[in-house]
């Protein structure tokens, strides 16, 4: 990477991650020399999706370019391979199904360490390295096992090219030798394509934009702050990012198209919003399970006393309602003063807010989606699977979910998005301690907010709890981060993403502190730029 390209924040991790980062990995830059090794970039970008295809799937009964072989050619691959190998094609053979392996013939040493030809084959759903059909190289075989019958013939050119990711109506060379060149040795497209959207593409866009950014923005209030925080925060290394909360709740509407589009203004990494599902199964940006008669107006005037559930509400009926402004005198007022009073401000469905996201181009912004369920009062609260897998739905339909992250108190919730969806990211909110109190209990005595790993259970510690549920990041409240919290976070290996925040001088202490994200409220949405960069 040369030195002047802006890395986009979140790309960078302060320390190896899983998956791209193993053991091995670790190891060898632990030899290097310091000086080296600090150069080094641990690129922190989300895992691929997970294939929808089976190396079976890709091969064909009857290919146009090959043919199977005789008998006499299969019983003479077979006698190629060692008693190991000869064991797996029986092992497939007794399995009673249909078994598609990968074979290729290498030559390896003998008892007498005489180099003897080999043939060797796999059953694991992967295929080796495709080779280029030069230099003595072995070309990829296949053999199926199949109703006790065992066949075998060369990869075929359309197939090679379907494992590196080429779809079928890429052109391919009509020389068979030509086409095995293309794709052997080569490069996968889908992994190429990954790198280039999350990795390529961003940097290059964050460098054109730091290039046209001017040096002062007077935008007026919080933004000609904002402006220059975003070039103080580009000049770090590996740093922390900074999502707005309720899309800003501090400053604009929250949880609103409005609040959105004015965050990713101030450079923030993404946005944090809220969800709940409708009556007709629509998911929208909103944190109570009621219109609040603070926040909510009718035809241009206050609701008079609670308003309905959003779960017993269609989004036609959910649209009539504007939730632009704060009752005066209310303490919603008191508790938001900076927060800019609009009119016409709709319940935005997530569709509608990723539309948003979508229209920032390569910078591609992050979205925080926490799924609002109350296992304690569960008639008032959205169906927590139905909740999940439409919130789900419409995350993959928009193409957004390698952008996206489940947030969720109930961890009951981030249990279902991981099992509907593996891979996606979550991090577990926890009941603030200030709150603990007011949990009601489970007859045996478990918090029903920790779906089963209650920190009774873990030395009374909810970090060892979540991190027994399968969680990779903590997400606590400001007033919760402590010293001796996040060195256990440390060595739990944990990201630590806290939320509450929202003075220039917490953001600062907790990018001092290394955490991973920052979830603000505004009006400040970064540190103050005359207290230097991020450390990085």
């Amino acid at each position: 990477m040369a030195p002047d390209v802006a890395i986009p924040t979140g790309l960078a991790a302060r320390a190896p991650c899983a998956p791209f980062h193993p053991a091995v990995l670790r190891r060898a830059v632990e030899t290097l020399p310091g000086a080296v090794a600090d150069r080094l970039t641990w690129w922190a970008l989300p895992p691929p999706a997970c294939r929808n295809s089976a190396f079976a799937d890709l091969i064909e009964e009857e290919p146009s370019g090959t043919a199977w072989h005789t008998r006499a050619q299969t019983e003479r691959l077979l006698s190629l391979m060692s008693s190991l190998h000869r064991g797996k094609v029986q092992e497939a053979t007794a399995a009673g199904e249909r078994r598609v392996g990968a074979v290729y013939r290498r030559a390896r040493p003998d008892v007498d360490g005489r180099k003897v030809q080999r043939a060797e084959v796999r059953f694991d759903d992967v295929s080796g390295c495709l080779r280029t059909p030069a230099g003595g190289s072995s070309r990829q075989q296949i053999l199926v096992v199949e109703g006790g019958e065992v066949r075998s013939r060369l990869l075929w050119p359309r197939e090679a090219a379907r494992l590196m990711g080429l779809p079928d109506d890429y052109r391919l060379p009509k020389g068979a030798t030509e086409a095995y060149h293309l794709a052997g040795d080569g490069v996968a497209v889908d992994v190429v394509r990954h790198l280039a959207r999350h990795l390529f593409e961003p940097c290059s866009a964050s460098s054109r934009q730091c290039a046209r950014r001017p040096e002062h923005v007077h935008a007026g209030g919080f933004r000609t702050t904002v402006s220059k925080v975003v070039q103080v925060r580009a000049t770090g290394g590996a740093m922390t990012l900074i999502v707005a909360g309720a899309t800003g709740y501090g400053v604009w509407p929250a949880n609103s198209l409005e609040g959105a589009a004015a965050c990713l203004e101030t450079g923030v990494d993404g946005i944090e919003i809220d969800v709940q599902l409708t009556a007709d199964g629509h998911v929208v940006a909103h944190h109570d399970y009621w219109l609040s008669r603070h926040a909510t107006r009718l035809d241009g005037e206050w609701l008079e006393a609670r308003g309905p559930a959003l779960k017993t509400m269609t989004l036609e009926e959910l649209r009539r309602y504007d939730v632009g402004s704060l009752r005066p005198g209310s303490s919603y007022a008191d508790r938001y003063p900076a927060r800019t009073a609009m009119d016409g401000v709709r319940i935005p469905t997530l569709p509608q807010i990723l539309d948003l996201l979508r229209s920032a181009g390569a910078r591609r912004p992050l979205i925080y989606v926490e799924v609002k369920t109350d296992p304690q009062d569960p008639e008032a609260s959205p169906d927590t699977e139905a909740i999940t897998r439409a919130t789900l739905r419409d995350l993959e339909a928009a193409g957004w979910t390698d952008r996206s992250k489940i947030i969720a108190f109930d961890w009951q919730v981030l249990r279902l998005a991981g099992a509907i969806h593996p891979g996606i990211a979550t991090a577990h909110l926890t009941v603030p301690a200030a709150m603990v109190d007011t949990v009601r209990r489970l007859p045996n005595g478990d918090s029903p907010w920790a779906d089963g790993c209650d920190p009774r259970h873990f030395g009374d510690s909810d970090l060892a709890a979540l991190k027994a549920h399968g969680g990779l990041e903590w997400s606590p409240h400001i007033a919760d981060v402590t010293p001796e919290r996040l060195a256990e976070a440390r060595e739990l290996d944990l990201r630590v993403g806290p939320w509450g925040v929202s003075t220039a001088e917490e953001i600062r202490r907790l990018i001092t502190d290394g955490v991973y994200s920052v979830t603000v409220s505004g009006p400040d949405w970064g540190p103050d730029p005359a207290d230097g960069p991020q450390a990085g």
